[in-house]
Protein backbone atom coordinates (compact mmCIF):
# COMPACT_ATOMS: atom_id res chain seq x y z
CA UNK A 1 0.00 0.00 0.00
CA UNK A 2 2.93 2.59 0.94
CA UNK A 3 4.22 2.12 -2.82
CA UNK A 4 0.53 2.65 -3.98
CA UNK A 5 0.53 6.41 -2.17
CA UNK A 6 4.16 6.92 -3.46
CA UNK A 7 3.16 6.72 -6.82
CA UNK A 8 -0.41 8.24 -6.14
CA UNK A 9 2.18 11.53 -4.47
CA UNK A 10 3.68 11.94 -8.24
CA UNK A 11 0.61 11.28 -10.37
CA UNK A 12 -2.19 13.20 -9.16
CA UNK A 13 -0.58 16.79 -8.45
CA UNK A 14 0.02 16.65 -11.60
CA UNK A 15 -3.24 15.39 -13.09
CA UNK A 16 -4.34 18.90 -11.10
CA UNK A 17 -2.06 20.93 -12.87
CA UNK A 18 -3.38 20.02 -16.40
CA UNK A 19 -6.98 20.20 -15.62
CA UNK A 20 -6.17 23.24 -14.37
CA UNK A 21 -4.85 24.83 -18.10
CA UNK A 22 -7.08 22.53 -19.68
CA UNK A 23 -10.65 22.88 -17.94
CA UNK A 24 -13.60 24.40 -19.58
CA UNK A 25 -16.13 26.37 -18.26
CA UNK A 26 -18.32 23.46 -18.07
CA UNK A 27 -16.09 21.32 -15.62
CA UNK A 28 -15.30 24.81 -13.60
CA UNK A 29 -19.23 24.20 -12.98
CA UNK A 30 -19.01 20.57 -12.35
CA UNK A 31 -16.43 20.74 -10.00
CA UNK A 32 -18.39 23.27 -8.13
CA UNK A 33 -21.23 21.57 -7.89
CA UNK A 34 -19.51 18.51 -6.51
CA UNK A 35 -17.70 20.34 -4.07
CA UNK A 36 -21.32 22.33 -2.83
CA UNK A 37 -22.90 19.19 -3.12
CA UNK A 38 -25.48 18.93 -0.70
CA UNK A 39 -24.75 17.34 2.68
CA UNK A 40 -26.03 14.06 1.62
CA UNK A 41 -23.24 12.69 0.44
CA UNK A 42 -20.23 12.16 2.76
CA UNK A 43 -17.01 13.78 2.46
CA UNK A 44 -15.61 10.85 0.75
CA UNK A 45 -18.44 10.62 -2.02
CA UNK A 46 -17.50 14.22 -2.91
CA UNK A 47 -13.35 13.70 -2.35
CA UNK A 48 -13.99 10.87 -5.05
CA UNK A 49 -16.17 12.80 -7.30
CA UNK A 50 -14.14 15.79 -7.42
CA UNK A 51 -10.99 13.73 -8.07
CA UNK A 52 -12.97 11.89 -10.77
CA UNK A 53 -13.83 15.15 -12.47
CA UNK A 54 -10.33 16.33 -12.21
CA UNK A 55 -9.37 13.89 -14.14
CA UNK A 56 -11.27 14.34 -17.20
CA UNK A 57 -10.64 17.76 -17.06
CA UNK A 58 -7.28 16.78 -18.46
CA UNK A 59 -8.90 15.18 -21.23
CA UNK A 60 -6.50 12.29 -20.79
CA UNK A 61 -7.62 9.11 -21.04
CA UNK A 62 -4.79 7.52 -18.87
CA UNK A 63 -5.38 10.09 -15.90
CA UNK A 64 -8.86 8.79 -15.79
CA UNK A 65 -8.06 5.23 -15.84
CA UNK A 66 -5.03 5.33 -13.59
CA UNK A 67 -7.45 7.66 -10.97
CA UNK A 68 -10.46 4.87 -10.82
CA UNK A 69 -7.25 2.30 -9.67
CA UNK A 70 -7.02 4.21 -7.13
CA UNK A 71 -10.63 4.92 -6.33
CA UNK A 72 -11.42 1.52 -5.72
CA UNK A 73 -8.54 1.58 -3.27
CA UNK A 74 -10.02 4.29 -1.36
CA UNK A 75 -13.52 2.61 -1.64
CA UNK A 76 -12.08 -0.10 0.43
CA UNK A 77 -9.73 2.08 2.41
CA UNK A 78 -11.51 5.23 2.73
CA UNK A 79 -12.73 4.82 6.33
CA UNK A 80 -8.80 4.87 7.91
CA UNK A 81 -8.80 8.77 6.39
CA UNK A 82 -12.57 9.87 6.41
CA UNK A 83 -13.80 8.13 9.33
CA UNK A 84 -12.02 11.22 11.89
CA UNK A 85 -13.68 14.83 11.77
CA UNK A 86 -10.29 16.45 11.89
CA UNK A 87 -9.56 14.75 8.89
CA UNK A 88 -13.06 15.22 6.86
CA UNK A 89 -12.00 19.13 7.61
CA UNK A 90 -9.02 19.20 6.48
CA UNK A 91 -10.96 17.47 3.23
CA UNK A 92 -13.78 20.15 2.94
CA UNK A 93 -11.24 22.79 2.87
CA UNK A 94 -9.04 21.14 0.27
CA UNK A 95 -11.95 21.02 -2.01
CA UNK A 96 -12.16 24.83 -1.97
CA UNK A 97 -9.02 25.38 -2.35
CA UNK A 98 -8.75 22.98 -5.69
CA UNK A 99 -11.81 24.50 -7.13
CA UNK A 100 -9.85 27.78 -6.62
CA UNK A 101 -7.17 26.44 -8.36
CA UNK A 102 -8.05 25.14 -11.16
CA UNK A 103 -11.02 27.62 -11.94
CA UNK A 104 -8.37 30.61 -11.77
CA UNK A 105 -6.28 28.36 -14.11
CA UNK A 106 -3.15 28.22 -12.14
CA UNK A 107 -1.54 25.07 -13.11
CA UNK A 108 1.58 25.61 -10.15
CA UNK A 109 -1.16 26.63 -7.54
CA UNK A 110 -3.18 23.28 -8.04
CA UNK A 111 -0.36 21.47 -8.34
CA UNK A 112 0.63 22.39 -4.60
CA UNK A 113 -2.55 22.03 -3.40
CA UNK A 114 -2.91 18.48 -3.86
CA UNK A 115 1.13 17.62 -3.40
CA UNK A 116 -0.23 19.08 0.13
CA UNK A 117 -3.27 17.29 0.84
CA UNK A 118 -2.03 14.26 -0.30
CA UNK A 119 1.13 14.88 1.87
CA UNK A 120 -1.28 15.26 4.72
CA UNK A 121 -3.36 12.05 4.17
CA UNK A 122 -0.58 10.05 3.84
CA UNK A 123 1.01 10.71 7.17
CA UNK A 124 -2.80 10.11 8.81
CA UNK A 125 -3.03 6.90 6.95
CA UNK A 126 0.58 5.71 7.53
CA UNK A 127 -0.81 5.38 11.51
CA UNK A 128 -2.96 2.54 10.26
CA UNK A 129 -0.92 0.57 7.89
Amino acid sequence: MCVLLVFRRIFVPDMAAIAAVSRSEEEVENLERIVNASPELSVLERDLGLHRAIAKATHNLIYIIMLNFFNKLFMDFGYLYFDRPENQERSTQFHADILAAIAAGDAARSRTVMDEVLAFAENQIRGFI
